[in-house]
């Protein structure tokens, strides 16, 4: 097998009567794709190309793990959720080019640890409060969330540029908070903290 050789493989869970799910990257994740799927009858369904992860599943938690050895060839993944289960997504030792639509999706929480890197989030309607995390850096980060519903975002060590609603500020030290009005007095909303730096942050509404 030569390093330029395209290598892919579909993986699937049935969805049984799980009603609660995590999907988790144990090992960092590049040029990934997440949607979420009304159609299916699986908990989830995925794609995976280049550099294949062992995927697993336990109790509702799908555990994905790259090898811990230097790329040969480029990865990428495509997974479908299951849209009537409610799920958190974790990302560990960093992610990177990132595409989320999570429109259909009811969310408990979003969270890369490690760094995140080109990351977009199109959010659907929250229900109660929903964290998205970022422990690191950030850089090219944008999370898009519908009109009308609230935000709070906290950037801990300062940021190089961001967008909030229409704010825009460059040059920004230290600990920074930033919120839609009376977002802490809403039920229904989501809270952005990133724990470290951001290069470029924007939210915004669709």
């Amino acid at each position: 097998m030569t390093a330029d050789q395209i290598i892919e493989s579909e993986f699937a869970e049935a969805l049984g009567s799980t009603v609660s799910g995590t999907l988790q990257f144990l090992n960092g994740a590049s040029d990934l794709e997440i949607k979420g799927d009304w159609l299916t009858s699986d908990l989830y369904r995925a794609h995976f190309s280049g550099h294949l992860p062992d995927v697993t599943t336990n109790d509702g938690t799908v555990s994905v793990t790259y090898p811990r050895r230097p790329f040969v060839r480029r990865r990428h993944g495509a997974v479908s959720l299951n849209a009537s289960v409610s799920w958190s997504i974790d990302i560990n030792r960093g992610g990177a080019e990132i595409n989320a639509d999570l429109t259909r999706i009811r969310l408990r929480s979003f969270v890369i640890q490690g760094g995140a890197s080109n990351v977009t989030l199109l959010l659907g309607e929250p229900s109660g409060v929903v964290r998205l995390s970022f422990d690191g850096g950030v850089s090219a980060l944008t999370v898009v969330r519908p009109r009308a519903v609230p935000a709070i975002a906290r950037i801990r060590r300062g940021a190089a540029a961001i967008h909030f609603d229409g704010q825009e500020m460059d040059a920004v030290g230290g600990a920074l908070q930033l919120t839609t009005p009376e977002a802490d007095q809403k039920s229904d909303r989501y809270e952005i903290d990133v724990l470290g730096g951001a290069t470029s942050l924007r939210v915004t509404t669709a």
